[in-house]
């Protein structure tokens, strides 16, 4: 699972910032309600969730992605 998040700028923190404690929690839920309607457990895939940051300074685009940002036990 990937969550994106965009800023046009730093001022009010960086895009990972926003994936906050709170933000987990709803992302985990989702990710669950969907592996169990889907079944995907059984089917023995592993999970993680990734945040990709967009951040647009200076006219400038950057890219950020960290793989296993949180964890489904969190």
């Amino acid at each position: 699972f990937t969550e994106v998040k965009y800023r046009k700028n730093e001022t009010m923190g960086t895009p990972a910032e926003a994936v906050d404690s709170r933000k987990q929690q709803n992302i985990i839920r989702a990710a669950k309600a969907y592996i169990a309607q889907e079944c995907l457990m059984e089917m023995g895939y592993d999970f993680r969730f990734d945040v990709a940051e967009v951040l647009n300074s200076e006219g400038k685009t950057y890219f950020r992605y960290t793989e296993d940002a949180f964890q489904l036990s969190e």
